[in-house]
């Protein structure tokens, strides 16, 4: 791009990113990340719930919750699909407590937001037909 006389927006590179997670290139979308922040090119909030997509989808949990930490020590609120991303991967790789224990974490959000930060935890429990523990779940 730079040979060009064009410069990388976190905008593009934001669209760059998503692109290669819905061709399944995790690993090449991750490496573009570090070159990303390499190049002091500055994240967003999107940018951020792409690469903990990215890392859930690799099933590297961990990873995805320190880019958590990262985007709330740089000053970024993790949004719905931050969370909504992550309780997913949880559940996804069956760690029903983790997923759960997210949960303390967006207690302030607002009611419409916290529905939606159940569904993926709610679809385990009915798939699992564990009925009354998604009914006592959904009552706190």
């Amino acid at each position: 791009m730079k040979d060009y006389g064009l410069l990388p927006t976190t905008k593009s590179c934001n669209a760059y990113l998503s692109s290669l997670l819905d061709l399944h290139r995790v690993d090449i979308a991750l490496g573009f990340y570090r070159e990303m922040r390499c190049c002091r090119l500055s994240p967003n909030v999107y940018t951020f719930n792409i690469v903990i997509h990215a890392f859930c989808k690799s099933g590297k949990l961990e990873k995805a919750m320190e880019v958590l930490r990262e985007m709330e020590i740089m000053g970024f609120s993790p949004t719905v699909t931050s969370y909504n991303t992550l309780i997913a991967g949880y559940c996804n790789k069956g760690l029903m407590s983790l997923a759960m224990s997210l949960k303390a974490q967006w207690g302030k959000m607002e009611c419409i937001q916290m529905w939606l930060l159940l569904t993926p935890l709610l679809m385990v429990f009915v798939r699992k037909g564990n009925y009354m523990k998604q009914i006592r779940f959904s009552m706190r």
